[in-house]
């Protein structure tokens, strides 16, 4: 099994920190083992750059937070996740790029953050349900700014 930082190690992407997301529960309860209820968030950068908005330091490195039960995605994540995540190391007009985009939980907090998006799913079910999403987030946003 190759764990996903072997993987980094292999790039130009460097490990700047990794977050513990305590979910309080899990998406696996078949496992033959212990049922996960905690996940990785890696930070990487490459080079020595990276942007850095303080206000985010008050979210420290593990985040209690519950897990979203609903039907949309067998692994939905709160979107107070990707929401802390594009809030700390980005400013309005950045572009967000998720590649693994599930139900578009990402795409909704980079849009409701004033963020550009780019995502890829690879299921049509969960790519059309992502794209409804993000685009009600479009236009709730327009309708706050008066575009509408």
């Amino acid at each position: 099994m190759l764990h996903p930082l072997d993987f980094i190690k292999q790039t130009k992407w460097h490990i700047r920190q990794e977050l513990i997301w305590a979910r309080n529960g899990s998406c696996t309860m078949n496992a033959r083992m212990f049922a996960p209820s905690d996940e990785r968030i890696y930070w990487l950068v490459k080079g020595k750059k990276h942007k850095w908005n303080q206000s985010a330091v008050k979210y420290m490195t593990v985040w209690n937070i519950n897990s979203r039960i609903e039907s949309m995605h067998p692994c939905a994540f709160p979107l107070s996740i990707p929401r802390r995540c594009i809030e700390a190391v980005t400013v309005g007009g950045d572009m967000v790029f998720d590649p693994y985009s599930g139900s578009g939980t990402t795409g909704v907090a980079a849009v409701q953050l004033g963020r550009k998006f780019t995502g890829i799913e690879i299921d049509p079910k969960y790519f059309a349900i992502a794209k409804q999403r993000i685009e009600q987030a479009q236009r709730e946003n327009d309708f706050l700014e008066g575009k509408l």
